[in-house]
């Protein structure tokens, strides 16, 4: 299952909650971040040397930064379920995650095939 590192308030995980929901992926959500004080020990660090949130774990595969996470997210998905067109969803990905506050569910389902 995916394990997705931060806190619920993050504006940058927010982005891929909605994401992982939009997409019905499983995933689980721990408390990280500065007032937890775990983004700064070395074990997270070796996770994301950035020490910020998010940071998203899927088996051994580790990902920081919410717009490659996002990216990862519509790949993944786009390889086991074909109601997405990827050039379309990657595109509107990255405008959502550049230009919303965040809000890229809106963008999401304007991605599906047909749409």
């Amino acid at each position: 299952m995916i394990r997705l590192l931060g806190r619920q308030t993050s504006g940058n995980v927010q982005k891929v909650i909605f994401c992982l929901e939009e997409i019905r992926l499983p995933y689980v959500r721990e408390d990280y971040g500065r007032q937890f004080g775990n983004t700064s020990t070395d074990e997270y660090r070796k996770l994301n040397p950035n020490a910020k949130v998010p940071t998203l774990i899927d088996g051994d595969l580790v990902i920081w930064e919410s717009h490659t996470i996002l990216r990862y997210l519509a790949e993944v998905q786009y390889r086991f379920n074909r109601r997405f067109n990827l050039a379309s969803i990657l595109a509107r990905l990255l405008r959502a995650a550049s230009v919303t506050s965040p809000r890229p569910a809106q963008f999401i389902r304007a991605a599906e095939v047909g749409r």
